[in-house]
């Protein structure tokens, strides 16, 4: 006999997985309609201005119950024609979103004929479509008054090319002790945030810090005090803020609808743009600068051992920080308990020079053999 394959009820999908999801989700996709358009119609939006009262980013891998704040703006649209076209690659796209267990939350269902016939929301996971461009690090002490986490921002600004102006916002968790923070870009409009927001805000002014807790200020003494771990309320550490992403985006017409190649090979293929974006760390920036420590560890050794690594002191000299030299600049590497070379590179930064010295080393015979003794020696110097 025949075992019936049990159907997939979206709707009952929806409602036990997903409606929680796309409320704090950082972006939406909207099934819906509009009039005088072909139906349906799909809409990306971004929740914007979102703070949560936790102080947790809004990304899927950190969801809250509370009910979510912030507008959802609007990004794009698709329908008709160039829905179909993109219909293949957007369920590609939407098939990678995972929940907070990552495990896969099956949206591409609902870009099927059953699927399209419903109205709601699609929660988007702002990593489904980026390429990392970068992380922002800041360094973080601990307030000697009130034991909270104290970022040390020279400025908010993440960017300020015009069209692409980025800020990011400190949230606290409102703890009157050993309070936690964590962060949220905003864009820029008119030199403030959406509620307000200055960009020049700062919390470390000419080496004097200010808790974002308490607004106790930090003297510069407790700083450097942190830095060389010889102060009892803590030792300072560089703190993830922002991660720099890039990620594709459909060129739009006048009337928003995206733009395809009219000839050539790429005929019909809708054109697209790279955009870069700002946002906050997720879980997954987290975990993979922790694997990229393991990994530094595991190499250790070895490395090491071929004299790889810079171990070595940093000499005193004029900008070193040391009391009995004159110092003439701001770089005061041991004045922050920088004594070695290794000391002024993250665990991820070491491990991706030290990748790269050893592939060069194994290359440089081939190099040699391929360019000539001269030649060769030349272009490794």
């Amino acid at each position: 006999m025949a075992v019936k394959t049990p159907t997939f009820d979206l709707c009952e999908h929806y409602d036990k997985h997903l409606l929680c999801l796309w409320r704090h989700a950082p972006f939406v996709l909207r099934i819906t309609e509009r009039k005088d358009r072909p139906i349906p119609v799909l809409i990306v939006k971004e929740r914007q201005s979102v703070h949560e009262s936790n102080g947790q980013a809004p990304t899927m891998h950190g969801l809250l119950d509370h009910p979510p704040q912030g507008n959802l703006v609007e990004l794009g649209r698709l329908d008709g024609a160039a829905l179909r076209r993109c219909l293949p690659i957007l369920r590609q796209i939407v098939g990678r979103v995972r929940n907070a267990h990552d495990i896969p939350v099956e949206l591409q269902r609902y870009l099927t004929q059953e699927g399209l016939k419903l109205r709601l929301n699609l929660p988007l996971d702002e990593g489904q479509n980026e390429v990392l461009d970068g992380f922002i690090f800041a360094r973080q002490v601990t307030c000697p008054n009130c034991g909270g986490e104290a970022p040390l921002l020279n400025t908010c600004w993440l960017s300020k090319e015009a069209g692409e102006q980025w800020g990011i916002r400190i949230v606290t968790d409102e703890q009157a002790r050993g309070g936690k923070v964590s962060f949220q870009t905003y864009r820029v409009v008119k030199g403030h945030g959406p509620h307000g927001e200055d960009p020049d805000q700062a919390t470390v002014n000419r080496g004097i810090g200010q808790c974002v807790h308490c607004k106790q200020a930090i003297s510069a003494e407790e700083i450097k005090a942190q830095a060389r771990g010889e102060s009892p309320h803590g030792r300072w550490t560089d703190r993830l803020y922002c991660v720099v992403a890039v990620r594709l985006e459909p060129k739009l017409d006048r009337r928003g609808k995206p733009q395809c190649y009219a000839s050539g090979p790429r005929k019909g293929e809708i054109k697209t743009r790279k955009v870069r974006f700002f946002r906050a760390p997720n879980a997954r920036d987290v975990q993979a600068l922790k694997d990229a420590e393991t990994r530094l560890q595991e190499r250790w050794s070895e490395w090491e051992a071929a004299g790889l690594i810079p171990t070595e002191g940093i000499p005193i000299g004029a900008k070193t920080g040391d009391p009995d030299v004159p110092s003439k600049g701001t770089d005061l590497p041991r004045k922050r308990g920088e004594n070695r070379w290794i000391d002024m590179f993250t665990p991820r930064q070491l491990l991706g020079h030290l990748t790269l010295i050893e592939e060069f080393n194994r290359l440089k015979p081939e190099i040699l053999h391929e360019l000539g003794p001269e030649r060769g020696r030349a272009e490794q110097s």
